[in-house]
């Protein structure tokens, strides 16, 4: 066993995540999750950053924390995987994330309803990691959702 996995030589395995959301255990708000809120925070750096990812991509692919957790643990349970793999779930552009947050929290002011540049979407594709059998477990909407109540309660709403 030890000689053919010595034979095989070394596998390595790049897992580039989108803009991760969701909650966190550290005592502030992550910056991908201001990023994320930055519509309904108002601050204006951290939206920045949306808009340049929409600019660079197209859109805003996004994941989960817990989702990227477990991506790390199925690639290192797989016998043999080599590879460069993304790990997004979805690809809204700015304007989604914005008609998501007035439609589900329709008390929170928009702050940055303004979306420039929205040009074209590409499509970025993450199902190669799904094509060896990982499954996505949290929606666009509970990202979203999740990474709003992480920053209420981390205070990112607060001025």
């Amino acid at each position: 066993m030890a000689n053919e996995k010595a034979e095989r030589g070394l596998e390595v395995v790049s897992l580039t995540c989108a803009l991760v959301g969701g909650d966190a255990i550290i005592p502030h708000t992550p910056p991908s999750v201001e990023a994320m809120v930055s519509p309904v925070t108002g601050k204006k750096l951290p939206h920045d950053g949306l808009r340049f990812l929409q600019a660079l991509l197209g859109s805003v692919p996004l994941v989960h924390i817990e989702d990227v957790c477990e991506a790390h643990v199925f690639c290192m349970e797989r016998e043999s995987m080599a590879g460069r793999f993304l790990c997004a779930v979805a690809y809204p552009t700015v304007q989604d994330i914005v008609d998501h947050y007035a439609e589900k929290y329709p008390q929170l002011p928009i702050l940055i309803r303004e979306v420039e540049g929205e040009g074209t979407r590409i499509p970025g594709s993450s199902t190669k990691l799904e094509e060896m059998g990982f499954k996505y477990k949290y929606s666009v909407e509970q990202i979203l959702e999740d990474s709003v109540e992480c920053a209420k309660r981390l205070g990112a709403f607060e001025a």
